[in-house]
């Protein structure tokens, strides 16, 4: 397990990121703290120079958010720092750790919930726009906990180190040399986008037996966007390739296939309907007063600005698990996002100004909510302004007959 750790640090340093100085900012939680201490070790040793932390604290934000008032939490300092605005100005790389805490911050009441999630976006919001203008390399990257993992195996002898296994294996990290077969997914990933660019979309029609039928529109100068033409691996894992949909043509309706996990937020059992780009209604059998918050922001936030292609037979999928944490849970099929849509998926965006963004179709918005739609049976037409169709995704898998090329996964077990 030593030997996967290292492989899975010097993953995340030489490959993940891609550093313009010597600068690296590492958001972590305390409970991982020996693993953070060794990449800190490795890093210097490749010459990074200038650190900046963000250690959380689950044990420590459960007690403040128990005797704090809504109006405290919103000025307390652990919601409200500027850590990550600092790193943003100073140019760093940034490594951000995910976990998850089951039902952690299950009694603490919805009010306070959301009063942390609002302060503490506010506190990303320099991170959020370079993140959308690409002008910044980062990696969401997980890590296992105790908590996380008893609950996912609750019979499991050695729950800790199986989901650490699987962390790593979801991350190629247990090959014998990650960076290439990165490398090699990587390349199969362009050919993809480079043929999804060619094609000339006009309109992207998802179908599935849950009951999706919803047709959207792409801007015209769209960009489908794979690992290669970004200067690092957002997330890793990652199984996507991505674009965005035009904001204002979005018709039909949407059920979701697994829960989202946003934030502080749990959400399951959702549908939308759409009319003109818009949300014009839905429902949740768990966590709807959070959709009914982050809907009331503003117009934006009822708007998407991603959809993500995923094949439904991934490695996290062929587990037969959600994990509650959307860095896995959104590999496990093909998944859209609310809020705002990545610049660099249109010609131009990243030169653009919000109102040519607006004009263009392009969503601007300060967050970013994924939720996953992929099921085995999903099916994506794509219809061409060439008045061609062609079925892109069939029994929810990527159509690779298109690019001449067998699935990436098709013969895993």
């Amino acid at each position: 397990m030593e030997e996967l750790r290292k492989k899975y640090i010097d993953l995340l340093l030489n490959k993940c990121i891609y550093p313009k100085n010597k600068s690296l900012f590492i958001s972590y939680e305390k409970e991982n703290i020996d693993f953070i201490t060794l990449l800190i070790q490795r890093a210097k040793q490749l010459g990074f120079e200038n650190f900046l932390m963000e250690e959380r604290d689950i044990a420590l934000e459960h007690k403040l958010l128990c005797k704090l008032s809504i109006q405290e939490i919103k000025t307390h300092p652990y919601f409200c720092n500027n850590v990550w605005n600092q790193a943003v100005e100073g140019n760093y790389a940034f490594l951000i750790e995910s976990t998850t805490f089951p039902h952690y911050l299950d009694d603490i009441e919805e009010d306070k919930i959301i009063a942390m999630n609002q302060t503490t976006m506010k506190t990303y919001s320099e991170y959020m726009k370079s993140v959308m203008n690409d002008s910044i390399s980062w990696t969401i990257f997980a890590l296992p906990n105790q908590l996380w993992a008893k609950t996912l195996f609750p019979e499991e002898n050695y729950p800790y180190q199986k989901l650490e296994k699987l962390i790593y294996s979801f991350c190629m990290v247990d090959t014998t040399n990650p960076i290439e077969a990165w490398n090699q997914y990587i390349h199969l990933e362009k050919k993809k986008t480079i043929y999804l660019n060619q094609l000339n979309i006009k309109e992207l029609i998802f179908k599935n037996g849950l009951g999706t039928n919803i047709t959207i529109t792409l801007p015209q100068n769209y960009i489908f966007r794979s690992l290669e033409n970004n200067h690092c691996i957002e997330n890793i894992p990652i199984y996507s390739v991505w674009t965005l949909p035009h904001k204002y043509l979005v018709d039909g309706i949407i059920y979701g296939s697994m829960p989202i996990t946003y934030l502080n937020y749990h959400i399951d059992k959702y549908w939308f309907k759409f009319s003109n780009g818009k949300v014009v209604d839905y429902d949740a059998e768990l966590g709807k007063e959070y959709l009914d918050e982050f809907f009331s922001r503003d117009d934006s936030h009822m708007r998407l600005g991603e959809i993500a292609i995923v094949d439904s037979n991934s490695p996290i999928s062929k587990t037969k698990m959600i994990y509650n944490n959307n860095l896995f849970d959104e590999n496990i099929g093909t998944h859209l996002a609310f809020g705002s849509a990545y610049q660099n998926t249109i010609q131009g965006g990243i030169k653009m100004d919000t109102e040519e963004l607006d004009k263009s179709g392009c969503n601007v918005c300060s967050a970013h909510m994924d939720f996953t739609i992929g099921t085995s049976d999903l099916k994506i037409i794509a219809k061409t302004y060439d008045n061609y169709e062609f079925e892109i995704f069939k029994h929810g898998n990527f159509n690779y007959e298109l690019i001449n090329e067998d699935g990436p996964f098709d013969k895993d077990d």
